[in-house]
């Protein structure tokens, strides 16, 4: 998930697909938001319900002793979500609904979806690691 989300950052995939998206998007609420503002939260619903389904699946196979452990995985994903997508919207709509000084409240979102993806993903990351790290290979052995 981490190293998907620095490709992502990288070539931008989700922004793009977001804005072939949010060009289809004409009428209801979400059609006044920004074109790529529009199409996002379709993005994230594919992807994350895509990958929630996989971990899900994974979590009715696996035994009591990893049980927790993909729970919280499942957790941080969705956690994930809620910072990518919906701070990501709500900042869209602010855009489009806030007229004026609108700079501190621009850089406050900023720092929430940065912050927030950031924080998750350091929490997945620590679950991965605590899940598959040097002790878990000795042990292994």
């Amino acid at each position: 998930m981490t190293s998907s989300k620095l490709i992502d950052d990288f070539f931008e995939i989700h922004d793009a697909l977001a804005r072939q998206i949010g060009h289809l998007i004409t009428t209801g609420p979400l059609s006044k938001l920004h074109i790529q503002s529009r199409g996002e939260p379709f993005v994230f619903l594919v992807f994350g319900v895509m990958l929630l389904s996989f971990m899900i699946a994974a979590l009715r196979k696996t035994n009591q002793e990893f049980e927790l452990d993909l729970k919280l995985l499942c957790i941080s994903l969705l956690g994930f979500a809620f910072f990518g997508a919906g701070v990501d919207v709500a900042h869209g709509a602010l855009d489009f609904f806030m007229s004026g000084p609108r700079d501190v409240l621009e850089g406050l979102f900023n720092i929430l979806e940065e912050g927030g993806e950031l924080a998750t993903l350091s929490f997945f990351m620590a679950m991965c690691l605590a899940f598959f790290g040097p002790n878990e290979i000795e042990r292994d052995r």
